[in-house]
């Protein structure tokens, strides 16, 4: 098993995921099964590592392809926190192949840079609907995006009119409830009925309320 050629970067706050190529032959060794060339599984595991406190390092399984290639890769996943100490850290990782029991060690060496918090205006901006409240600022700290404007609601952290609530599953404001008969559209940003909304569309109940889409 091999690190990456450049080590990762990763920034405060963020998860990195990175590839780590796992070595071997057609005999049956690490990542093989033998004759098909099929790679088999090959469990992955963080033996230790000298991130800064509050970070984690894990891997996935190892897995080939069926293409005769003498390598499966494991996807190696980083996390450290937002006020993490910038620098360069290594994590030892180990596979065993399934079959064989046999096992290969790498140090992957990790690069930490200092968190950037997002700016401001562009946070307060919005795209759907304006911000508005505190809003994180990815590192840690908060941005406050200020009220409403008059007649408008702030909803999960969102300017949303009247009588309606931000639904961030659709990142969208829709109304607390549609009148009898009707449910909310959302290609049509409205309560109608079925059919004059999309063809096609699918309904599904979210909390109190149906959705159409």
């Amino acid at each position: 098993m091999m690190p990456t050629t450049v080590p990762p970067s990763i920034m405060g706050a963020v998860t990195r995921q990175t590839g780590l190529p796992v070595a071997g032959d057609f005999s049956g060794k690490l990542g093989h099964r033998g004759a098909k060339h099929e790679l088999a599984n090959a469990a992955g595991q963080v033996i230790n590592n000298n991130l800064p406190v509050g970070s984690s390092a894990t891997t996935t399984p190892a897995n080939g392809d069926t293409s005769g290639h003498s390598y499966a890769l494991m996807q190696f996943y980083v996390t450290v926190p937002p006020l993490a100490s910038p620098g360069s850290y290594v994590a030892t990782v180990k596979a065993t192949d399934a079959a064989s029991c046999v096992v290969a060690t790498t140090t992957a060496p990790i690069q930490v840079l200092s968190c950037v918090p997002q700016d401001p205006q562009t946070v307060c901006e919005g795209v759907i609907a304006k911000p508005c409240g505190a809003i994180s600022d990815g590192c840690g700290g908060t941005i406050n995006c200020g009220a409403c404007a008059s007649a408008q609601v702030c909803s999960n952290s969102f300017c949303c009119p009247g009588g309606d609530f931000y639904n961030t599953a659709l990142n969208t404001c829709e109304p607390l409830s549609c009148p009898a008969g009707t449910s909310f559209c959302y290609d049509l940003g409205e309560c109608t009925t079925a059919a004059k909304c999309r063809s096609g569309g699918h309904c599904q109940k979210v909390g109190a309320i149906k959705e159409c889409q």
